[in-house]
């Protein structure tokens, strides 16, 4: 369905004649319905069961060369009517059979475009979408407003433009399509539409386990095999107790990819290399490959430098210990930012030290009074 706006202004003469003579069925042209409102008319075009005229674009010759034939037939049809239209690839389309339709008209001297197209006008339009048609380089528009007779390129185009009349016209396209029949029926082999769609549908069908075989290997080689290399280098380098390569290797990694073995390896080494006491070194460093999965994962994402993620987890295990130390790494990453300025750098350090300073008061007298006791 498409649709166009004529004001009431624009009706000339008898409009309620206007409008039933609109919506006639006509051959040459798609149907139309008509809704007004307040000051205009707005004309609806049912296009519903046609084809664009770009469609024919992709088309064989041959195809396009009928097509084409069926537009050239319009002006004939409607010359003697009382109806006025445009022709521009934009104002066509084609049933499934390929016959040519008028998408909007008007009527003489009552509904725009007031004039019918002379035969000269047709002509000059018609060309100029023979040939926008035919050779893909050329446009409609650019032809149409001026370029049509300074075309060079493709012998029949020329031949097209070199016509004198619509007739003249439509007769060397008769030939052109007689001519491209034949030549298909002697150099090209036809083949049954039921056997074409299984060769189709085989070749889609291959193209589809290609592409899905292309993106699996794709992903093995460049998601799967280097996230493996990368876990091995990890776990070698914990074997030798080289915990900052350890730390080096996770940085790239999903750590809720990693397994709770891995998880487990990478919290220990981040724990060995981080600036803590050695007693709290031999404190944390108890945990173990069962240890709660959250738990090893908030340390794999402080060795990512991930502090924000971190956080989230020590809120979510309720431990002030992890929260403290997640916001002390925090308030590290805002004092190094280049990217803040000096007054967001201080409000944002004075904003979590609060929040550390809350957290220290709630948690370590409670922590005093039970080494006291």
């Amino acid at each position: 369905m498409r649709s166009v706006e004529v004001t009431k202004e624009e009706f000339k003469g008898n409009v309620a004649m206007a409008l039933t003579l609109l919506q006639v069925a006509i051959p040459e042209a798609v149907p139309l319905t008509i809704e007004e409102v307040e000051s205009s008319y707005m004309i609806h075009a049912d296009t519903a069961n046609t084809q664009e005229f770009e469609k024919i674009y992709p088309l064989p010759l041959e195809e396009r060369l009928r097509y084409l034939i069926n537009v050239g037939k319009l002006f004939t049809s409607l010359e003697a009517s009382v109806y006025t239209y445009s022709l521009s690839p934009e104002n066509v389309v084609f049933t499934q059979d390929g016959i040519a339709k008028i998408v909007f008209r008007g009527i003489k001297g009552q509904v725009p475009p007031y004039e019918g197209l002379s035969e000269e006008e047709f002509l000059k339009q018609y060309q100029s979408m023979i040939v926008a048609t035919l050779d893909s380089k050329s446009k409609f528009t650019e032809l149409s407003q001026g370029k049509l007779e300074f075309y060079k390129g493709h012998k029949f185009c020329e031949e097209i433009i070199a016509a004198q009349s619509i007739s003249e016209v439509l007769e060397k396209m008769q030939e052109h399509l007689d001519y491209e029949r034949e030549r298909v029926a002697k150099e090209m082999v036809r083949v049954p539409q039921r056997k074409l769609f299984v060769w189709k549908l085989v070749g889609i069908l291959s193209g589809v386990i290609a592409v899905v075989l292309a993106a699996v290997l794709a992903f093995n080689l460049f998601v799967v095999q280097p996230k493996q290399t990368q876990i091995a280098n990890l776990r070698l380098s914990f074997i030798e107790k080289d915990y900052s390569q350890v730390v080096t290797n996770v940085k790239s990694i999903d750590s809720k990819s990693l397994s709770a073995e891995d998880k487990y390896i990478v919290a220990y080494s981040v724990i060995m290399t981080e600036s803590l006491t050695n007693e709290q070194k031999a404190v944390l460093g108890k945990i173990t490959a069962q240890t709660n999965e959250d738990y090893l994962r908030y340390w794999v994402l402080i060795g990512q430098n991930k502090v924000d993620e971190a956080m989230d987890i020590a809120s979510y295990l309720d431990d002030p210990q992890l929260l403290m130390y997640s916001l002390t790494k925090k308030i590290d990453d805002v004092q190094r930012d280049p990217n803040l300025t000096s007054e967001k750098r201080t409000e944002e350090i004075n904003r979590y030290k609060g929040k550390l300073e809350e957290l220290k008061k709630q948690y370590l007298p409670a922590q005093q009074k039970a080494k006291e006791n």
